[in-house]
């Protein structure tokens, strides 16, 4: 099970051929999948989200999106677009890396697990 917060590889199944995303995984809203693509986040998001990363795991998905649009409005307002909304039942966890991978990117998948 994903936790909020948690970077994931994951496998999008909406297209032939799938395709693969790393992402900070922020929870479920609606059958809806809420997540930052995580090459997109800059390197001074990430500090931000990690030195916060206590905080944002005791909110609720609107409560935590508020923090966000009220505290890091430059990961809403750019054409970046690294925040993304999946259908959960499309959207698959190839692998599951917590938050030590945050900074790294992976090249190929491994196994699959789904999101739900």
């Amino acid at each position: 099970m994903v936790q909020n917060f948690e970077l994931i590889w994951a496998r999008y199944e909406v297209k032939n051929p799938h395709e693969f995303y790393l992402l900070l995984y922020l929870g479920q809203s609606n059958g809806k999948t809420l997540a930052f693509v995580a090459d997109k986040i800059l390197d001074h998001e990430i500090a931000i989200i990690r030195a916060n990363l206590n905080i944002l795991r005791q909110l609720n998905i609107g409560d935590a999106m508020q923090w966000f649009k009220t505290n890091m409005t430059s990961i809403f307002n750019n054409n970046r677009d690294t925040y993304r909304t999946f259908d959960s039942n499309k959207l698959f966890v190839v692998k599951n890396l917590g938050l030590k991978g945050l900074e790294q990117k992976l090249k190929q998948p491994t196994s699959t697990e789904s999101i739900k």
